[in-house]
């Protein structure tokens, strides 16, 4: 698997067209520029669905595309990002997953631009199972029902990955901001009003 810079001067193909489903935000002219990249040989791609509850800089989407005969291939999971995110994450895949993890999903595709980068994985059923995520999975589902598929299904096939994990006995920097932040916090800096009270926030 290569990773190509994409030139966006020239387009010397027939751009398929983007239609997205009526609760999916448009991606960027250059972001949307670099996924006609990725599908160049269809006629058009449908995104009908946005998979949220990230917590990085990145939009993950679903994505059909569909040939110039009008037949459809297997759907994708789209991640696009940044490209310092996308390189990262495609390091991390090769690092930690391809090899190691049993019924992982495949990753099929990298596009990187100056600015954007995506990636393409395999949609898991292939498009034939209703898909969500995990943590509205978690918010909707009996405790009973809950605490059977993570103990069952996710934590075995993490298995391989935790024994192979380094050990780091050293406590982690980040916990003396238990107490004040929420897990997973994002935080986006912003102007304040000229009257709004400042606070500093120390691991202290």
């Amino acid at each position: 698997m290569i990773s190509k810079p994409v030139q966006f001067e020239h387009n010397p193909f027939n751009p398929p067209q983007l239609v997205y489903g009526d609760a999916v935000k448009p991606l960027s002219p250059e972001a949307e520029a670099l996924l006609q990249r990725v599908f160049s040989d269809y006629e058009q791609v449908d995104i009908p669905q946005e998979l949220g509850g990230g917590f990085t800089q990145s939009r993950v989407l679903v994505a059909q595309p569909v040939r110039r005969d009008g037949g459809a291939d297997l759907p994708l999971v789209l991640k696009v990002g940044p490209t310092w995110l996308i390189e990262q994450e495609q390091a991390g895949y090769t690092r930690y997953i391809r090899d190691k993890l049993a019924g992982r999903i495949e990753l099929i595709t990298v596009e990187l631009s100056e600015t954007w980068g995506v990636l393409g994985y395999r949609l898991a059923g292939d498009g034939h199972f209703k898909h969500e995520s995990l943590a509205r999975y978690c918010r909707q589902t009996e405790s009973q029902v809950l605490a059977e598929m993570l103990t069952d299904r996710l934590f075995k096939r993490l298995g391989t990955l935790w024994q192979n994990a380094d050990v780091w006995p050293e406590p982690y920097p980040a916990t003396k901001y238990d107490l004040l932040l929420p897990v997973q916090l994002v935080v986006e800096p912003q102007a304040l009003p000229c009257a709004a009270p400042v606070f500093e926030l120390t691991p202290e």
